[in-house]
């Protein structure tokens, strides 16, 4: 395959580019990952590499309640009608098997941000004490390089290929 053919072309290297560029990969398929900043990590590392991951198994092996019922009710109340159902679906019911996926699948490891509740608890669905927050852990193996040899991968350079 030459240089610039790709199966997949992921525009991005904040946590969802690099998740779907990782994905697209495991499946065998030749990834074009581009980045138009200097550094590695978009959005996501401005954030401090934080995500909202409802339902996660952290959460549930630490016995906090929480269900997809509240999610769906959480997103659907900040959205005022804005956000379409089917999609706020697809994201509570996947969210867990995305964290579950990248966890088993790569050097990745999440750990639970305790005491940080959702951005807005009072709203319907919402939790105070939520353990919906998750972060990429610190204990990255050392033989991991690139985007994930950092919880935060803003100071990592940016490489065109």
């Amino acid at each position: 395959m030459p240089a610039d053919t790709y199966d997949v072309i992921v525009l991005g290297t904040g946590a969802a580019g690099l998740t779907a560029a990782l994905r697209a990969a495991a499946a065998g398929m030749e990834v074009g990952l581009f980045e138009k900043a200097e550094k590695v990590g978009g959005t996501s590392a401005w954030s401090g590499g934080t995500v909202w991951l409802p339902n996660n198994r952290h959460e549930t092996a630490l016995g906090f309640d929480d269900s997809r019922e509240q999610v769906i009710t959480y997103l659907d109340s900040l959205s005022h009608g804005l956000m379409e159902r089917p999609l706020i679906e697809a994201y509570a019911d996947t969210a867990p098997e995305v964290a579950a996926w990248l966890e088993d699948n790569s050097p990745v490891e999440f750990e639970i941000l305790r005491g940080m509740s959702d951005y807005h608890p009072e709203h319907p669905g919402g939790n105070v004490k939520a353990a919906r927050w998750s972060a990429p852990c610190s204990r990255m193996p050392s033989s991991a390089s690139g985007p994930t040899a950092s919880p935060s991968a803003g100071n990592l350079p940016a490489r065109s290929r």
